[in-house]
């Protein structure tokens, strides 16, 4: 039989593992009353996971479409898929996004499913796709792609092919 406590309880106990590991503690605990009566050994576990500190993972794709190229198919369908490891996992309402011209949107939608993009018919257009996800322990990803950033941008070429020529959508 283990040896009891053998420390007087004056305020709150920290219990703490190594920083960022995983660890199981035993707290053991007994009490005696002033008619010096003794209750049982008792004893309490604390298990303790590693904080998250990384942000999550969001990826972008389009079935057959390689972004910042041209494509002569509108509506094109973006998918993003959100991960966060071992983490706490993805906040409700994440990942969200953004569609514009200019690259400069802050992600404010709710994925829901394939994000269609489109361009006006008879015209080129540029469409930029800016995401983000947070996590459970509201860490965030900065929004994709940020300017400089070689991410998501969809280019379609609704006009006649015949004579364009070869299009390149411009590099970042």
């Amino acid at each position: 039989m283990p040896a009891p406590p053998d420390l007087a309880y004056t305020a709150a106990i920290n219990v703490t593992c190594a920083p960022g590991s995983t660890c199981t503690q035993y707290v053991r605990y007994h009490s005696i009353d002033r008619a010096g009566n003794s209750e049982t050994l008792q004893s309490a576990i604390v298990k303790q996971n590693p904080p998250d500190l990384q942000p999550p993972t969001t990826i972008a794709s389009a079935a057959g479409y390689a972004f910042g190229n041209w494509t002569g198919t509108s509506p094109m369908s973006v998918m993003l898929s959100a991960s966060d490891g071992a983490g706490s996992g993805i906040a409700i309402g994440y990942p969200k996004y953004c569609i514009d011209e200019a690259n400069t949107c802050a992600p404010d939608a709710n994925y829901t499913g394939a994000i269609n993009i489109t361009c006006a018919a008879g015209s080129n257009c540029t469409q930029y796709v800016r995401y983000q996800s947070v996590d459970n322990a509201a860490i965030a990803r900065q929004p994709k792609p940020a300017p400089g950033f070689s991410g998501p941008r969809v280019c379609i070429n609704s006009v006649s092919r015949s004579g364009c020529g070869v299009v390149v959508c411009g590099a970042w």
